[in-house]
């Protein structure tokens, strides 16, 4: 060990804010994906809830693992089901490419689809 850098001074440490920037910029870019759903917090718990918590979506982590949830709307005609699971993919491989962080699971809920005008007929 070099006694001018001691390991114990060392560290690294990502804002869940950033983590929550890369989750967010992941699932917009998947085809299909309208737009994530924020999340009805009581306002007691959104002023104490900051860590981790953004308002549309929710990252733990533990020991350098991550778990992530969040809630999307879907566009017509694709198949919900095939948007998540890209979804996930792509959350998981953006996490663990910006942010070095093993991803245990990216749990994701379809709330709502949305229709164009031209499909609504």
């Amino acid at each position: 060990m070099d006694s001018e850098h001691p390991a114990s001074s060392n560290s690294v440490e990502m804002s869940s804010d950033v983590i929550g920037a890369v989750v967010r910029r992941a699932a917009l870019q998947v085809p299909g994906v309208a737009s994530l759903v924020p999340r009805r917090l009581p306002p007691a718990v959104g002023r104490v809830l900051r860590a981790g918590q953004d308002h549309d979506v929710t990252i733990a982590i533990d020991r350098g693992t991550a778990t992530v949830e969040l809630a999307l709307v879907v566009s017509a005609p694709h198949n919900a089901v095939d948007v998540a699971r890209t979804v996930q993919e792509a959350v998981r491989q953006a996490v663990e490419k910006v942010a070095g962080l093993r991803v245990a699971a990216v749990h994701v809920r379809v709330d709502d689809v949305t229709f164009s005008s031209d499909q609504a007929a």
